[in-house]
C-alpha cells in the first residue's frame, strides 16, 4: 500500500482469518438477459401455474451497485437457482421470458455449461442464499464506489455480483462496517478504479480482525448504528433534502471541507456527528482512544490480524500472500 511505505506497513502481510470466513459473499451473476421491469414482473406474480406452483418463487427484485448509490432502478430478475430444466418448465411465463431472452445467446457460448443450463445464472450463489434463509434483513455494500458504505437490505430483494453481501442482521455488524476503523482498513486492502475503491470479500472482510466487545460495548455501537442510520434515512426522506446516498456523502465531504459552519441540507451536521460517536465507539471496543490517525489504526489492525491468525494456527490456509485479489 503505497500511501504507508513510509510508515512500514506492509498490509499484504494480513491473511484471511477462520473467524470472518463463509460470512460475506459477492451476489448473483446472471449472464444473460433475466432482468426485466418491474411492470411486467408484477404482473406475473400471482399467475397461476398448470401445477400450482407460485411465480413468486422465482421472480425477484433485483439490485445492482447503482440502485443503492444513486437512483433505483426498480428491475426484477427471474432466478431459478440450480432448478434442473423440467422444474423451472413449471413457471410458464418465466420460463418462456428466459427462453426468448436467454436461450439463443446462452446456446452460442464458448463454455459448456453456459450453453448446456441456459435457463441458470452464470453463478447463482447457493452458498450466500443459504447463509440467508431466515434472516429478516442483511448488509450490502457495492463492490466499487466513491464514497465505502453499507446498507440493510430486506429480502426477497436479490442482491446482484456487483454487489457485496454480508449475512448478518445485527446492529453490532452494521456499525463497526460503517465505522472508519473498517472503512480505513477495506480502503487501503482493496483496489482503485479512478476515483472509487473495490471491496472484496476476501481481501477487505475476511482480512479484517473485528472487535471483541463488552456487552455494554455491543450496545453502544448498536445504538450508534442505529443514530446513523435514522441520519441518513431524514435525508433521503422525499419531502426533505431527497440525496442519493453518493449526494449525500458528497455533500457531507464538502461540508467538512469547509470545516463546518452552515450546512446545505439541514442533517448534516448530525450525518457527521452519528459517524464521530459511531467511530468512537468502535474504537473504544478495541480498547482504543478516538480520534486516531488513519496510519496509526492501519498498524493496529494489522498487529491484530497476525495476532488472530497465529492463534487460529495461520489464519485460511492455502492463500498465497498478496494474491487474495485475484480469487475473487
Amino acid at each position: 500500500y503505497a500511501d504507508l511505505s513510509s510508515a512500514g506497513l506492509d498490509l499484504n502481510q494480513a491473511v484471511r482469518l477462520h473467524e470472518n470466513a463463509g460470512r460475506s459473499f459477492e451476489g448473483v451473476k446472471p449472464a444473460g438477459k433475466f432482468d426485466l421491469p418491474e411492470e411486467i414482473a408484477l404482473t406475473w406474480l400471482d399467475l397461476p401455474n398448470p401445477d400450482d406452483v407460485s411465480n413468486r418463487e422465482v421472480l425477484k427484485p433485483y439490485v445492482n451497485g447503482n440502485d443503492i448509490t444513486q437512483t433505483p432502478s426498480r428491475r426484477w430478475i427471474v432466478d431459478f437457482g440450480q432448478m434442473p430444466l423440467e422444474k423451472a418448465k413449471k413457471y410458464r411465463k418465466p420460463i418462456q421470458y428466459v427462453e426468448t431472452e436467454v436461450r439463443p445467446i446462452r446456446e452460442k457460448h464458448n463454455d459448456k455449461g453456459k450453453r448446456e443450463k441456459w435457463w441458470q445464472f452464470d453463478r447463482t450463489r447457493p452458498e450466500m442464499k443459504q447463509a440467508l434463509d431466515g434472516l429478516e434483513r442483511f448488509i450490502v455494500t457495492s463492490s466499487v464506489s466513491k464514497h465505502r458504505f453499507f446498507l440493510w437490505f430486506t429480502p426477497p430483494n436479490l442482491p446482484s455480483s456487483t454487489l457485496v453481501v454480508f449475512a448478518d442482521s445485527s446492529e453490532f455488524m452494521y456499525g463497526v462496517l460503517n465505522s472508519s476503523v473498517h472503512i480505513y482498513w477495506a480502503n487501503a486492502k482493496g483496489s482503485t478504479l479512478e476515483d472509487r475503491s473495490r471491496y472484496g470479500p476476501t481481501t477487505c472482510f475476511e482480512t479484517f480482525p473485528f472487535p471483541k466487545p463488552s456487552s455494554e460495548q455491543e450496545e453502544a455501537i448498536a445504538r450508534a448504528a442505529r443514530f446513523l442510520e435514522q441520519m441518513r434515512q431524514f435525508l433521503k426522506r422525499p419531502e426533505g433534502a431527497k440525496l442519493t446516498l453518493t449526494g449525500m456523502y458528497n455533500e457531507l465531504e464538502a461540508w467538512r471541507s469547509k470545516g463546518g459552519g452552515s450546512e446545505k441540507y439541514a442533517g448534516l451536521e448530525q450525518l457527521s456527528e452519528a459517524h464521530r460517536t459511531l467511530d468512537a465507539t468502535v474504537a473504544a471496543a478495541y480498547g482504543w482512544t478516538w480520534p486516531l490517525e488513519k496510519e496509526e489504526v492501519l498498524s493496529r489492525l494489522l498487529a491484530l490480524n497476525l495476532e488472530r491468525a497465529a492463534l487460529e494456527g495461520g489464519g485460511v490456509a492455502g492463500v498465497p500472500v498478496g494474491v487474495e485479489g485475484a480469487l475473487e
